[in-house]
Parts: C-alpha cells; structure tokens; sequence
C-alpha cells in the first residue's frame, strides 16, 4: 500500500519542480489556477524554461489523470488477496515506470525522439494497472466470490 503515496508524491514533484524552482515569482500561490497562463505571458522566463515548466506541468496532471485507477487496483487486489509478491512487483513496476515517465517528460523532451519511450513508460504504467485489476478479478473468480 506504500506504493500509493510513491505514486501520488509523483504527481506532485513536477508541479513542484515546476512552481517551486524553475517558475520563480511567476507563480502566484492566491491564484494557482493562473500558473499556465503567467508562465506563457510571462517575459521574465526564456523560452526553453517555459517550455520545461509547462511539460513539468502535463506530466503532474497526467499523473493525476491515472492515480485514482492505480490505487483503486492496489486495494482491489489486496482485497482479493492478490499474493504480496505479485501485488508489490506489480505497483513497484507502476511507481517506476511513473519516474521515468516524468524524467523523460520533463528534461528531455527538447528531443522529439524522446516521446516515443516516454509513450511507452506511461503504456506500460497503463498495461501494469490493468494487469492489477485483471490478476484481481481471477483471484476473485477462482475463489468463486463473484456473484
């Protein structure tokens, strides 16, 4: 269950990053909502480091697109008494394609071949989370606990 707030403190490190170190006096913490919209008009910040900022931000909310599903695979296979070993090598592989997800959104996505893999980690995170509630609904199904 650990793997959980892994993955949610992954949705926050690239806002973070974002408003916290590379924003600067851009950000403006009465008006959040605003953030984009400061960093695109903003002439303060060169072009390379809004372009970094607004990938930091699309990485966050693509994080919290998909944690809800995560986590709701993570109980689900607990609850269906997925082993431990499998439920942990399933959500650590997550976590991890999450990292990558955002380090190859973030810092190297200047090089258009680099969205290519970056795809891929987060098809993969995807395929990891379906592969949690499928392997749940067996345990389930086998256990004949299906109505």
């Amino acid at each position: 269950m650990a793997k959980i707030p892994a993955a949610y403190f992954l949705c926050w490190a690239p806002h973070i990053y974002a408003a916290g170190v590379l924003a600067g006096k851009v950000y403006d913490n009465a008006n959040p909502r605003d953030f984009r919209d400061n960093v695109v008009k903003s002439e303060a910040l060169e072009k390379a480091t809004k372009q970094r900022i607004l990938r930091a931000e699309g990485a966050s909310q693509n994080g919290f697109e998909s944690l809800g599903f995560f986590a709701a695979a993570v109980v689900a296979g607990n609850m269906a008494g997925l082993g431990a070993t499998e439920l942990n090598a399933l959500s650590v592989s997550y976590v991890a394609t999450r990292l990558a997800f955002v380090v190859v959104y973030v810092h190297f996505q200047t090089d258009r071949w680099w969205s290519a893999p970056r795809s891929a980690f987060w098809l993969a995170g995807i395929g990891l989370v379906f592969r949690l509630w499928i392997r749940a609904g067996l345990v389930v199904m086998r256990a004949g606990r299906m109505a």
